[in-house]
């Protein structure tokens, strides 16, 4: 899986109008590719009916987070939000791909471990156990391409923050169709060397 990153993340302003988002306001975050790379910007909603951009690859809907007075959320707060997320999405089948890479963050967070053993009758199946459940889980192994690691690395970090009601949706025009998605041999599974440095996690 390539590296990637993704640029101009979280400025808290409309890059047309420059105003600063108000506290618990909705916006328009957009992704575009810029030179090999990802680059976010957000849109004021009034900018985004206005001056709506051609050939960027996802937008979402997110809001500016409201300050809280209280303490930080605690590693096992944000462990349990990621295994809520990871059931939600094992429920729904709806987005393989951003299960297998939840499962890798969960992987890589000691949440859970990769089994070697698998279901032979279940080809491209990674399983996984937790510790913590004491339970064993088998989920497609499904590679995203790499705009849909940036997707996928955006919407986590929007939803871990609070900052996503809704999950990302391409409107019409939204750049070119999706990409066939790669399946991983489970003999070959390794954990990619993701960019998750902008999940704000307690360690």
């Amino acid at each position: 899986m390539e590296d990637y990153s993704i640029q101009n993340s979280g400025t808290g302003e409309c890059c047309i109008t420059h105003r600063p988002f108000r506290p618990g306001e909705e916006f328009a975050a957009v992704l575009f590719e810029v030179n090999g790379n990802f680059v976010k910007k957000e849109y004021s909603l009034e900018a985004w009916k206005e001056q709506k951009p051609e050939n960027f690859h996802a937008m979402w809907i997110s809001r500016m987070p409201v300050p809280q007075s209280g303490p930080k959320r605690s590693r096992t707060a944000v462990n349990d939000v990621l295994l809520a997320m990871f059931d939600q999405l094992r429920i729904q089948c709806e987005a393989p791909d951003k299960l297998y890479v939840l499962s890798l963050l969960l992987v890589r967070r000691r949440i859970m471990r990769i089994e070697d053993q698998f279901d032979e009758n279940t080809p491209n199946q990674l399983r996984l156990y937790s510790p913590f459940r004491d339970e064993y889980y088998q989920i497609p192994a499904v590679t995203p391409n790499t705009e849909r690691q940036a997707e996928i690395q955006a919407e986590l970090t929007e939803i871990l923050t609070g900052n996503a009601p809704d999950g990302p949706k391409r409107p019409d025009g939204a750049g070119d169709a999706d990409e066939e998605l790669a399946f991983q041999d489970p003999d070959d599974i390794e954990i990619p060397e993701l960019d998750l440095s902008e999940l704000d996690l307690p360690e």
